[in-house]
């Protein structure tokens, strides 16, 4: 895997950004955590996250080493800091970071579980 250089902004909060997947190319985000939402009332974009499946008390389990993927940025249109998570269930030769766009996803016919959860995640 190749080193990838932090980002640099201003940060008064000492908050770390993340990096994340947007059509093969690397962007940073802020998690700022979940958020409770009325519904219908927010523009809300996906966020994919990869996993393995569910543990016995049905948390999932992360693959270590895949970014999230999104398929929109700032200026594009449905861009929202705030997101669905999005599962990917992968098998477990499955080898983090090989899936990079939403493209990559649907061609991949992996099982994706559609959750409820909506976490703030601006990208920078």
């Amino acid at each position: 895997m190749r080193c990838v250089n932090p980002l640099i902004y201003n940060d008064p909060f000492n908050q770390r950004p993340e990096p994340g997947w947007y059509n093969n190319q690397i962007v940073y985000y802020l998690n700022l955590g979940p958020v409770f939402l009325e519904e219908g009332k927010n523009t809300i974009a996906d966020i994919y996250q990869f996993i393995y499946g569910f543990d016995p008390a049905g948390n999932p389990i992360r693959v270590m080493g895949q970014w999230n993927i999104i398929n929109v940025v700032p200026g594009d249109p449905g861009y929202s800091q705030l997101w669905r998570v999005i599962f990917i269930i992968v098998p477990s030769n499955f080898i983090p970071q090989s899936i990079r766009s939403v493209s990559m996803i649907r061609k991949s016919g992996y099982e994706s579980v559609v959750t409820d959860t909506i976490i703030d995640c601006p990208v920078l």
